[in-house]
């Protein structure tokens, strides 16, 4: 019989090492390669930034079926305290995630430069005038 208490510790994600800093691409592609391996289990990446230091989180789950469904992302902030669910969104683009990342940390000071995002350009010179 399934009471609360052993669904809830069936939801238990794995969890993966806390970063001192917004995940990278490739922090959010490890995330998912070994989310691949846990199917219909949540992973969790945990991370801290912020000035006063915060504690954010991104669980990842694969459907148990691989024919059917996409990858569920959610994004939490307030680990340490009241976890509130910022957004959810299933998608198999882990750069699409990472810069919907960017977007949500955008007043941080962050050096995007540094995390081989598509959210990051140089910037654009103008054209002279022709006139």
């Amino acid at each position: 019989m399934l009471t609360s208490r052993t669904i809830a510790e069936q939801a238990a994600p794995k969890r993966l090492q806390k970063l001192n800093r917004l995940p990278t691409c490739s922090d959010l592609q490890g995330l998912f390669d070994e989310s691949s391996k846990f199917r219909a289990q949540p992973v969790l990446l945990p991370w801290q930034c912020g000035l006063p230091p915060q504690i954010y989180g991104m669980t990842l789950v694969f459907p148990s079926d691989p024919y059917t469904g996409l990858p569920r992302w959610v994004y939490y902030s307030g680990l340490a305290s009241e976890p509130k669910v910022e957004w959810v969104y299933e998608t198999p683009d882990v750069a699409l995630i990472q810069n919907m990342l960017l977007c949500a940390f955008a007043d941080e000071v962050l050096a995007p430069e540094a995390h081989s995002s598509y959210a990051y350009s140089e910037p654009v010179q103008a054209a002279p005038a022709l006139y």
